[in-house]
């Protein structure tokens, strides 16, 4: 088994515990933020600050997203070492312009590496046949709720984010510290299993952006749907893309920002 298949989601630390006016030392669970280095045909091509889990998953998931790669057959051969994994790509795939300098993408909320424009949106690709999928209302409160109770690793640290990719047959679920590992996780795990994703729907924890709208569009999931809100841009993208955008799902309410013609209300 490689060194970073064995690596823990978390930590465990002695910290100082403070309530109220009592002071006590106790032991936490601390997340794991794990830098790993991708190369692209044996050239240093970025480091990515993730959650040692699902890695492979991961790394085809983010080049599919973000349209380095079309298809799983783009993809020859991925090998996992240590905290590096390496990928080579079909001679047919171009990358020159990928290698301008290194990149790192954070773990953090705020914009992480992109390799399109949002506002132009030149990647995305509009869902087809959107009035066809309809889900019930009742569906979408119950998967929400089941969602949260899946959330283990944000139970025991609070320091991660969810998604679920839930259709009728399948389900994927992942959890990282960043939302956009997390989407990209089960796009990958989508990939590798060959599962169509024209009738999924990708349940989030956390803000649902521009970029996290694209990445949704690019992988042909029509109904993105969260617990919290979505931006400006993320609503006016999934609007012209076709896609169900769905916010604030919170007992019994939610927000349909986008094309509730997919909606049983």
């Amino acid at each position: 088994m490689k060194v970073c298949d064995m690596l823990k989601t978390y930590i465990k630390r002695e910290i100082t515990n403070i309530n109220k006016t009592k002071v006590s030392r106790v032991v936490d669970d601390v997340v794991v933020e794990f830098p790993l280095k991708i190369l692209l045909n044996g050239e240093e091509f970025m480091t990515t600050l993730c959650t040692p889990k699902s890695l492979k998953p991961l790394v085809i998931g983010f080049l599919y997203s973000e349209g380095i790669i079309h298809k799983l057959e783009d993809v020859i051969d991925v090998k996992l070492s240590n905290d590096m994994i390496s990928v080579s790509l079909d001679e047919t795939i171009s990358t020159g312009h990928l290698f301008n300098s290194k990149r790192t993408q954070t773990s953090g909320c705020g914009k992480g590496i992109s390799f399109y424009n949002a506002p132009d949106k030149t990647e995305a690709k509009k869902i087809e046949n959107s009035g066809e999928m309809k889900l019930d209302t009742q569906f979408i409160f119950d998967t929400m709720k089941e969602f949260a109770k899946k959330s283990e690793l944000f139970q025991r640290t609070g320091g991660v984010h969810s998604v679920l990719l839930k259709g009728k047959e399948k389900e994927y679920f992942e959890e990282d510290i960043g939302r956009h590992n997390a989407v990209d996780k089960v796009i990958g795990h989508c990939l590798i299993d060959d599962v169509d994703r024209s009738d999924m729907v990708l349940f989030t924890s956390g803000r649902i952006s521009s970029e996290m709208l694209l990445k949704t569009a690019n992988a042909n999931i029509p109904i993105i749907a969260s617990r919290s809100a979505p931006t400006s841009l993320a609503v006016s993208l999934a609007n012209e893309l076709n896609i169900t955008l769905i916010g604030f799902i919170r007992g019994n309410r939610m927000n349909i920002y986008t094309d509730n013609r997919k909606i049983i209300i």
